[in-house]
């Protein structure tokens, strides 16, 4: 699929294939923007990660 990524204050626009890296701490989100389903593989190193899941118009 195709989304709009963005990490820290930078948009980026990604689709099947890209590779995004985004740094241990930066405040990011996705956006699906395709008619298809978005789907990605997220690697996160051994360290303790936080994830929070805000839906829309909370």
């Amino acid at each position: 699929g195709e989304a709009t990524i963005t990490i820290g204050d930078e948009t980026h626009h990604v689709r099947t294939g890209d590779v995004v890296f985004i740094p241990a701490g930066v405040i990011h989100s996705y956006e699906n923007t395709g008619s298809e389903p978005f789907e990605f593989l997220c690697i996160v190193p051994n360290k303790e990660d936080v994830i929070k899941i805000v839906e829309e118009g909370c």
